[in-house]
C-alpha cells in the first residue's frame, strides 16, 4: 500500500496490473507489425525468386537460340547467290558442311527445349504473382507461334542446299520474332518488377 498526498492509501497490486495488461498489448501489436513485415517480405522474396528463375530460363533460350542462329548464318558462305542453279545436297562443299549442319539442328532443338522450359517457368511465376488468367491469352499467342515450326517436317523439308537455307531462313525469322513478342510480353514487365521490389 502507498500512502498519497491526502492520507489515502493506493493499492499498488492494482497499479501493477494496469501496467502489465498494457505492456502486454503492446507486445502484441508490436508482434503482429512485426509478422505482417515479415510476411510481405517473404511473399516478395518468393515473387523475386520466381522472377528470377523465369528470367533466368529466358535467357537459356535467347542464348541457345543465338547460337543456333550463328551457326546456320556462317552456313551461308557455299551459297552462290548470284548462281540460279541450286546447290545439290550430294555437292562436296554441302558434304563438307554436314557437321555444322548437324550441330545447327542439335542447337535449334536446344533452343526449343530452353523456350518450353521458359514457358513452365513462366507458368508457374503467373501462379505466384497471381497473374494466370491475365497472360493466358498472351501465353496461347507464344505457343500458337512456337508450334508454327516445331516438329514440322513438312515447313522443314528441302531437296537442295539453297530450299534448306530458306527454310531454315524462315525458322530464324520465326523464332527471333517470338523472342522479341517473348520479351515485349513477359520480360520487361518482369524485369521492371525486379526493379521495383529493389527500391
Amino acid at each position: 500500500m502507498l500512502k498519497s498526498f491526502y492520507s489515502q492509501q493506493i493499492d499498488i497490486s492494482f497499479i501493477k496490473d494496469i501496467f502489465s495488461i498494457g505492456a502486454t498489448l503492446i507486445a502484441a501489436l508490436i508482434a503482429i507489425s512485426l509478422f505482417n513485415d515479415w510476411k510481405e517480405l517473404h511473399n516478395k522474396q518468393v515473387r523475386n525468386d520466381f522472377a528470377l528463375k523465369t528470367y533466368n530460363q529466358y535467357k537459356k533460350f535467347e542464348l541457345s537460340l543465338f547460337k543456333a542462329h550463328d551457326t546456320f548464318s556462317n552456313l551461308s558462305s557455299i551459297i552462290d547467290w548470284h548462281n540460279d542453279l541450286e546447290l545439290q545436297l550430294d555437292a562436296p562443299e554441302v558434304i563438307e558442311k554436314r557437321n555444322e549442319m548437324n550441330m545447327m539442328f542439335s542447337q535449334v532443338h536446344e533452343a526449343e527445349y530452353e523456350f518450353k522450359n521458359f514457358m513452365s517457368q513462366l507458368v508457374d511465376y503467373c501462379v505466384v504473382t497471381n497473374q494466370g488468367d491475365e497472360f493466358l491469352i498472351i501465353q496461347k499467342d507464344l505457343y500458337r507461334q512456337f508450334f508454327k515450326y516445331y516438329n514440322n517436317e513438312d515447313e522443314l523439308s528441302y531437296s537442295s542446299y539453297n530450299q534448306f537455307w530458306k527454310n531454315y531462313s524462315y525458322l530464324f525469322e520465326e523464332y527471333l520474332s517470338l523472342r522479341a513478342n517473348t520479351y515485349e510480353k513477359f520480360i520487361k514487365d518482369i524485369l521492371y518488377k525486379l526493379q521495383e521490389h529493389l527500391n
